[in-house]
């Protein structure tokens, strides 16, 4: 937090770091991801990820559905709502548990298992998502339809009779 209010301030001030500073202040930032998933790692227990993994990877995307469907929101907002409930939580999680000295082993059993899990999550969600609001994902390319343009179904680019708007028919 100070950290970023720092920032901040030097950002309204206009005020530039040295440019030995400033990469080495970039090159940690961009550790500090890597760093905290390394640190989820060190305290899971495989019977914690386990326990936690239906709660977090099932049940949170399917009562984002029930709302956006009980709310009414339209097909875009809805998909917004469902995948982000679907995505991995987020990283400061451990450092927080940690620092409260509560839930520590949870914390990092669930950042772990929704990290690792969102690989196989998100692309079953995307099916779902596209099943329950069929369009919205894929605008007019209906491919659940089977309405696939010629040109990408063959994979040979435009019919031969046609022109092309810029410029003459195309040599074969």
């Amino acid at each position: 937090m100070l950290g970023a209010c720092v920032g901040l301030a030097l950002a309204i001030i206009g005020l530039q770091l040295p440019g030995w500073l400033d990469k080495t202040l970039s090159t940690l930032g961009a550790a500090a991801v890597p760093t905290a998933l390394v640190a989820s790692g060190m305290a899971i227990s495989l019977a914690e990820v386990r326990q936690h993994a239906g709660e977090v990877l099932w049940i949170s995307p399917a009562l984002a559905i029930v709302l956006a469907m009980g709310l009414g929101m339209s097909p875009m907002l809805s998909i917004a709502l469902v995948l982000s409930f679907g995505l991995g939580t987020a990283q400061m999680l451990v450092p927080l548990a940690e620092k409260a000295g509560q839930y520590r082993t949870e914390a990092a059993a669930i950042v772990g298992a929704t990290t690792v899990a969102m690989v196989v999550v998100l692309p079953v969600l995307i099916w779902i998502c596209a099943r329950l609001w069929p369009g919205t994902m894929l605008g007019k390319l209906q491919l659940a339809q089977g309405q696939v343009p010629p040109s990408v179904r063959s994979g040979a680019g435009p019919p031969p009779n046609a022109r092309r708007a810029n410029g003459p028919r195309p040599v074969r």
